[in-house]
């Protein structure tokens, strides 16, 4: 059924799971088509599109450089970011849907911080942890980027604050950035 959001979703998470994301992002794009309030729909297409991004980069990295190394760098950095544009676009809309889902703000702020937008990703980061308290990777990033804008002070409080929740590592980034 053309019209059924919810199969076109369902299928989509279906091609998510394999790992086929061109299929999974038409998929979420068609249930987003039949039905424009269906939140999550815009929350899994930015998933499945960050997915697919991360993918290319690390196929361009180990790729002998035959084919990429005749692409313009400004040209591979311009499509990188139409593509955090996309998952930004996809995710702003699953917010406004849903303004109570902490993941679509925690999404965001990593999307942020990937377009070295570190003070807007701070601020997805802080809603994502008024949402959900108890959102360790949100505080382990947000700490990892008050580190990057020079604030250790802030970054280890973070970083602390996520170990306490479980995210153990952190523990070990603690210990390079206490001042």
């Amino acid at each position: 059924d053309e019209k059924d959001a919810i199969l076109y979703f369902a299928r989509g998470l279906d091609f998510y799971l394999v790992q086929d994301l061109t299929a999974a992002i038409d998929d979420f794009t068609q249930a987003i088509v039949a039905d424009g309030s269906l939140w999550i729909a815009y929350y899994s297409r930015a998933v499945a599109r960050h997915k697919q991004m991360e993918l290319a980069r690390a196929d361009a990295e180990t790729d002998s450089g035959d084919r990429k190394a005749d692409m313009p760098t400004d040209f591979m950095a311009d499509t990188r970011i139409n593509d955090y544009q996309l998952v930004l676009a996809d995710l702003n809309k699953a917010i406004d849907l849903a303004p109570d889902f902490a993941y679509a703000y925690y999404n965001r702020g990593n999307v942020l911080s990937g377009l070295k937008d570190y003070h807007a990703a701070i601020v997805s980061y802080d809603e994502a942890i008024d949402l959900e308290p108890n959102l360790a990777e949100a505080y382990y990033n947000r700490g990892l980027t008050h580190i990057f804008l020079g604030n250790n002070t802030r970054g280890v409080a973070d970083l602390s604050k996520a170990g306490e929740l479980g995210l153990y590592s952190a523990y070990n980034l603690i210990k390079r950035f206490a001042e």
